[in-house]
């Protein structure tokens, strides 16, 4: 079973929280993790397929909905290795160049 929370400090009143209601006897063994998940800044995952190394292909930054969106990318990746244009717009929206700054444009500085 697995308890989560924003941990900034392992002792915050919400960790203490989760820890003190998960019985001493629980399963095999009872230990304290913190993991990374990670996460894109717009919330979606990036999937995708490596523009220079043949047969890689990325699906990652599903944060905490890895679980949840597992089917979903899946059928979106095989899409991909199957060349299969179903999903192509959505598909455009997951791809990692959408984080990249523009080449050209207004000078910031």
């Amino acid at each position: 079973m697995t308890f989560g929370a924003i941990v900034r400090d392992n002792k915050t009143a919400v960790h203490q929280s989760l820890l003190k209601n998960i019985p001493k006897d629980f399963g095999v063994y009872n230990r304290q993790i913190i993991a990374h998940r990670p996460l894109t800044p717009d919330g979606l995952p990036i999937i995708d397929v490596d523009s220079e190394i043949n047969n890689l292909y990325y699906n990652t930054g599903h944060g905490f909905f890895g679980w949840t969106w597992i089917f979903a990318s899946g059928k979106l990746i095989s899409d991909i290795v199957d060349k299969n244009s179903e999903h192509s717009e959505l598909l455009r929206q997951l791809q990692s160049d959408r984080f990249r700054l523009p080449t050209q444009g207004p000078e910031l500085f």
